[in-house]
């Protein structure tokens, strides 16, 4: 590849408040003012065409004589570049550039942290311009750029920001299938070593392919798409206009499940929701790095409404369940009564195969197995649209009558029919029809259905289970809390044992719950949540926001621990029976309980309590 030449941006420290400055956000860690002898360049290619990456670093140098400390730790969430960089591009006319930042689909923290900048030294935080800013035309175009870099924000402060220009041109088809090809050309070609590798490959691939935003490359990119290429298919995707959104439609027709899956993503993307025009009703965000968002309007007409139906009441046709997944998604967007023959259709091919109960430490317990999940929200979507099931039918059916009546805006039948269907359901067939018969029990829950619940709160499955338990806990019963304490005792999966112990907390259990999680201790899967659920159950102290731990124990250090919790629980059985939690001030309980006996510098669990302070304080030496 050629080598760009670079340009460097240089600073102009304007306070804060004017109106062509950049609006930082003070992180919440900030605890110095910007210091007076910094000074911010910014690195970026001296001209790029639309569709290259655009490689950039903000600069921070020391220009004083003391060192001082920068900050920029925990910053990309998931999404493939630094979010606590502000950008500000503007037009030849003084135009300010719409930002099109990429999608955050879960916080994962970032790389960095807090460093030590001496005097004349200079560090670089490097970021993707093209994640920030999309440039449609040619021009040269004006470029800011900050970073709170752990300073308080005033404007008596200012933070440094640095400026420089970029001149963008235009790809002639020419130009775009060249970089197309480039791009494919210096992909391995060798096998990928693991997995980890076979994935950095593919996001490297589709980064690559997400920036080419300009209609030039849509050609090649069909191209490469029709060949086979998922990675292709998220480039169109990319490509904020009707042709675009075209493209993807007709890829509905191919042979690969892959490529369906990905070209019904990259609608998904694009639909503009039912209640606000122009707003995006995605059901589910599907995990890539650099989705870069917005597409509405322009991607968008109203002549794909019933082409995009018509494609996707095809792919319940397809053996594949990702594909009938995300044809269930598009049906929640888009479906209407009309289509819930054939939604019940493929719940109804789901709910024949035989599914193994769900069980062990890694088990799945919030979902069904793929497609059910969305297509059980497809026909809740239709009910909120004022589709009514009616009674007779199979096991799907079944499933969407028993949603039915757990919908509170829904007026129950007049008569008690309704009710010796779900008694029977409840401990009959898949498990999806379990679960849905079980959260449609009224409450406060009749007589009738006590005896059915005892008996799920043995179900094999877990996620049956676990929604037996909650069940259970609306009700306040106090006839459930010996199977939901036996649950925390012997079910060590999360999701399950966590619902059984809030549950068996709702209907009233004190001591026999802390025993039951007093045995847990000595799982070390499962300790920190065992020691966590005592400490926040049994000992009196300031509300919480969130806590750490340090599961590095010995099997004999840890039922020393269960030990020590058990004498606590003795001590305080008269209180604790009543419901009430214990004042613990003595350091070497407190240790003995928390395993700070053994690792003083790293309890099994630390609470960190909102007015700043840690749970346990460190013993004194």
């Amino acid at each position: 590849m050629k080598r760009i030449p670079l340009i460097l941006g240089f600073l102009m420290a304007c306070p804060l408040s004017a109106d062509e400055e950049l609006q930082l956000k003070q992180n919440y860690s900030a605890t110095q003012h910007a210091p007076a002898q910094v000074k911010a360049t910014v690195r970026l290619p001296a001209s790029v065409m639309i569709g290259e990456e655009i490689p950039a670093a903000l600069v921070i140098e020391n220009t004083g004589t003391t060192a001082f400390q920068i900050g920029t730790g925990g910053d990309y969430a998931g999404t493939g570049y630094p979010l606590r960089i502000e950008v500000k591009v503007t037009d030849a006319a003084g135009q300010v550039l719409p930002e099109r930042p990429a999608e955050v689909f879960g916080n994962g923290g970032g790389f960095g942290g807090n460093s030590t900048l001496e005097p004349g030294k200079s560090e670089s935080i490097e970021f993707p311009l093209e994640c920030y800013v999309g440039f449609k035309k040619a021009g040269t175009y004006s470029v800011t750029v900050g970073h709170d870099l752990g300073w308080i924000v005033d404007k008596e402060h200012p933070h440094p920001l640095a400026h420089t220009t970029l001149t963008v041109t235009e790809p002639t088809e020419t130009q775009a299938a060249a970089l197309v090809g480039k791009i494919f050309a210096r992909q391995p070609t060798d096998t990928p070593k693991d997995s980890s590798d076979m994935l950095e490959r593919e996001w490297d691939l589709e980064k690559s392919l997400c920036v080419l935003r300009h209609p030039a490359y849509l050609s090649s990119l069909l191209v490469r798409a029709k060949g086979g290429s998922k990675a292709a298919v998220m480039g169109i995707g990319h490509i904020a206009n009707t042709d675009a959104t075209a493209m993807l439609i007709s890829l509905f027709d191919h042979s690969s499940p892959e490529i369906v899956r990905a070209s019904a993503e990259q609608i998904l993307r694009r639909l503009p929701s039912r209640e606000e025009p122009w707003q995006r009703p995605v059901p589910y965000y599907f995990s890539r790095l650099y989705q870069i968002i917005p597409l509405l309007p322009s991607a968008w007409d109203a002549k794909f409404e019933k082409p995009l139906m018509d494609a996707t009441v095809k792919l319940w046709a397809y053996p594949d369940p990702d594909v009938i997944e995300v044809a269930g998604y598009l049906m929640q967007c888009r479906g209407g009564a009309e289509h819930a023959p054939a939604i019940l259709a493929a719940l109804q091919k789901s709910l024949d195969v035989y599914q193994a109960p769900r069980s062990g430490l890694h088990a799945n317990t919030l979902d069904p197995p793929k497609p059910q999940r969305a297509l059980i929200e497809a026909l809740d979507v239709l009910r909120n649209h004022g589709w009514r099931t009616g009674t007779a039918g199979g096991t799907a059916l079944m499933v969407a009558h028993f949603r039915e009546l757990a919908d509170n805006n829904i007026p129950k039948p007049s008569d008690d029919s309704w009710k010796f269907s779900m008694l029977t359901w409840i401990e009959n067939g898949p498990p999806l029809l379990k679960t849905s018969a079980l959260e449609a029990i009224p409450q406060p829950m009749p007589n009738e259905f006590e005896k059915p619940l005892l008996n799920v709160l043995n179900d094999p499955d877990w996620g049956v289970l676990r929604v037996a338990c909650e069940v259970a806990g609306a009700s306040k019963r106090p006839v459930f809390i010996r199977p939901l304490v036996q649950i925390v005792e012997t079910v060590h999966e999360t999701f399950v044992q966590n619902a059984a112990s809030n549950s068996a907390i709702a209907c009233g259990a004190t001591l026999e719950l802390w025993h039951a999680w007093a045995s847990v201790i000595t799982d070390q899967e499962r300790m920190y949540d065992a020691i966590s659920a005592l400490i926040h159950g049994t000992i009196d102290s300031p509300p919480s926001e969130g806590g750490s731990g340090n599961s590095g124990f010995t099997r004999d250090q840890r039922f020393t621990m269960r030990v020590a919790w058990l004498d606590f629980l003795h001590e305080h059985q008269e209180q604790l029976i009543l419901g009430k939690r214990v004042t613990l001030l003595d350091p070497e309980i407190i240790a003995a309980l928390t395993g700070l006996n053994f690792q003083p510098d790293q309890p099994a669990v630390k609470i960190h309590f909102k007015n700043g302070s840690d749970w346990p304080p460190r013993p004194k030496k």
